[in-house]
């Protein structure tokens, strides 16, 4: 059976985002239906009906926060999307208070964060009817038992053999109390299995034996003119556990005594039931939050290398006019390109953190990471712990070098941490080990072969053994809130497992904790293409250089310019399009930005290549959740290029694909 396409109705009055919306939501296999205004979209989901509204705010006739509020009115599972090019907060705010379920700036340059979002809304509308369906099932089900127990007990009242044969058989715990007493004249045996207990050990037994002192459980005895009462309780059983029971009390005659007849109702599995319910809606919470600081950062990122190309760039053009190492501009210019540079790395940091950077390995020496993280870290630590490394190796692994440094200030966080109150000695070791057939299963079954093993180890507070088994848990953390998420060494744990490593933890509570690292250690030798200002590469070929950003164009074609290059600059790439078909054989390369409005680079290439196939291709991106070097090859770009770019590798890419072609 074909599960039915998922209807989207897209609401904008700009046509062209319209267009977009649907050819982009269409390929994914969506249904999507398109209105001009507030009101035809109204029409539209009146009579045809939507999964999912997508609407922008500003529009004639009607705008998005009318459309908002009535659909929220009429139907308050429907996910609604603002998508509209106004950044004011209070637009904002005053969407999601009218109902909308998520805020998307146009104009959004990467299309596949806004899947993201529908699949997300439409996964979430999915559980919220589930949620209630699965309530309205247990509701009617409370309702059914209570009319079979109200139909049972009229029955009962005729005739008490009867009445005894199906107490005895029903599913349902029932006890009979007496009045005067309180004592338990009669229980079937469904009580005693719930109780853990025989019949005959209840029976003649005081209530407050089963259902705990009258005062602490709230067992209360209603005046017989106020009818059925019905209250959660606990029963105690044998092994003086408590279980959550639902008692419906109503009063009885039994053997010519006035009672209190009491059917009871296990708990257990629906208590199980909403505790699993409440867990997922946490976790769909924190997943919402994880998504949405990932877009934010994403975004921020993209903007922030942006403007890192503007600096770098234009320092870099500064540093290759100045000639004399000795001008007092020289050292400066030095300075604010290694500033620059830092926060690139940053940058990357941050993408790691979202998972949107996908990083390329390269042989990365641990020694010099793990020198330069120790005497960052030995600035603030107070003067109580001692530090101490241990450096034996300087062999290779295939790593990125900023995942390296986080997973190194991470794990000595934490031990400082563990220290902090009273104090100790944080050792950190770097070495060689070799793990042959004999010794490879007792380290997390890596395959046997030459790592290398860095050591964090503190002399803290150490942690039991509940504690370990839920150390690497995301947002699992035993830090108060102003020291830690709970995401470090979930973190850790992920970018070492991507290195085909292992981490171990060995903790003894009061006397402190090591954690091991195994990376695989690498044969391979790094490829340096550093270059100087007076040693670049150079060419006289002819070049297009495309991105929607005037500034990174100018400092583009500066460079290449002054590497020898015929460059013609273009911002915009349907601008370059439109140059490209006009003389296809006039260039050698064509360098063009990813993330772009209206077309992307990837969109780009593909025009251009299906005119020219043998044209040589670079991609520059700051970040792409979508695409790497593998899709790269795949659609026919030669490299690609990480943004923002230093004048020594834009150089040496652009050589490096003209000699190839």
């Amino acid at each position: 059976m074909n599960t039915p396409r998922p209807t989207i109705l897209v609401i904008d009055d700009d046509e062209d985002v319209r267009q977009s919306f649907i050819y982009y939501l269409e390929d994914l296999n969506y249904k999507v239906l398109a209105a001009e205004n507030g009101q035809v979209g109204l029409e539209l989901f009146e009579h045809q009906g939507a999964d999912l509204v997508l609407v922008d705010l500003r529009m004639p006739e009607m705008d998005g926060l009318e459309v908002l509020a009535h659909i929220t009115y009429t139907s308050p599972d429907t996910p609604q999307i603002v998508v509209s090019g106004t950044g004011v907060i209070s637009d904002a705010v005053e969407a999601l208070h009218r109902g909308a379920w998520d805020y998307l700036l146009k104009p959004i340059e990467d299309l596949s964060v806004l899947a993201h979002v529908v699949e997300t809304s439409l996964e979430k509308s999915r559980l919220k009817r589930e949620n209630r369906q699965y309530q309205e099932h247990l509701e009617q089900m409370v309702a059914k038992q209570t009319q079979e127990l109200k139909q049972a007990n009229a029955h009962l009242q005729e005739n008490e053999l009867q009445f005894r044969s199906i107490l005895d058989n029903i599913q349902t715990g029932i006890v009979i109390v007496e009045m005067k007493s309180l004592k338990i004249v009669y229980a079937n045996p469904t009580a005693g299995r719930m109780a853990g207990k025989p019949v005959e050990e209840i029976v003649n037994s005081h209530c407050r034996d089963i259902f705990g002192p009258i005062g602490e459980s709230g067992w209360t005895f209603s005046d017989p003119d106020q009818g059925i009462e019905s209250l959660e309780r606990f029963m105690i059983t044998a092994d003086k556990k408590q279980i959550p029971i639902l008692t419906t009390i109503n009063h009885t005659v039994y053997r010519d005594r006035e009672c209190l007849l009491a059917s009871i109702f296990d708990l257990s599995e629906q208590k199980r039931a909403e505790a699993d319910k409440a867990a997922l809606e946490t976790h769909l919470r924190r997943s919402q939050k994880m998504e949405a600081l990932g877009t934010l950062a994403g975004g921020i990122a993209h903007d922030f290398n942006n403007i890192l190309g503007a600096i770098i760039g234009y320092a870099e053009l500064c540093y290759l006019d100045l000639d004399d190492p000795d001008h007092p501009f020289y050292q400066r210019l030095k300075s604010i390109l290694h500033a620059a540079n830092r926060a690139k790395e940053l940058v990357a940091q941050i993408l790691t953190f979202s998972r949107i950077q996908e990083h390329i390995l390269t042989p990365v020496s641990i020694a010099p990471i793990v020198k330069e993280a120790l005497k960052l870290l030995n600035a603030s630590l107070p003067a109580h712990i001692e530090l101490t490394q241990r450096i034996a190796s300087y062999e290779q692994v295939l790593a990125d070098p900023a995942q390296i440094h986080q997973v190194i200030m991470n794990l000595c966080t934490n031990a400082y941490h563990a220290m902090e109150e009273k104090g100790g000695l944080l050792t950190v070791s770097l070495c060689s080990v070799v793990l042959d057939r004999k010794t490879y299963i007792s380290h997390a079954n890596l395959p046997p072969g030459n790592y290398l093993e860095l050591i964090v180890a503190d002399t803290g507070t150490g942690m039991s053994a509940a504690v370990l088994e839920k150390i690497f848990d995301p947002y699992f953390t035993t830090k108060d809130k102003n020291k830690g998420t709970g995401l470090g060494l979930s973190v850790v744990h992920g970018i070492v497992k991507s290195y085909a490593g292992a981490i171990t933890v060995n903790s003894t509570p009061g006397k402190g904790t090591s954690v091991h690292v195994l990376l695989p250690a690498t044969d391979e030798s790094a490829e340096i293409k550093e270059g100087t200002p007076n040693r670049l590469p150079r060419g006289s070929e002819k070049i297009i250089l495309v991105d929607d950003e005037k500034d990174l164009v100018d400092i583009g074609s500066q460079m290449l310019d002054k590497l020898g290059y015929d460059v013609t600059g273009v911002v915009g790439s349907l601008e370059a399009l439109k140059i490209f078909k006009q003389s296809p054989q006039r260039f050698d390369l064509v360098i063009t930005d990813l993330n772009m409005p209206t077309m992307a680079g990837n969109q780009l290439t593909e025009e251009m290549i299906r005119i020219r196939p043998d044209i040589p291709i670079i991609i520059c991106t700051g970040f792409s959740e979508r695409f790497d070097e593998k899709r790269a090859r795949m659609l026919g770009v030669r490299k690609v290029i990480m943004k923002p770019m230093a004048v020594n590798i834009l150089a040496q890419a652009v050589r490096d694909v003209l000699d190839e072609s």
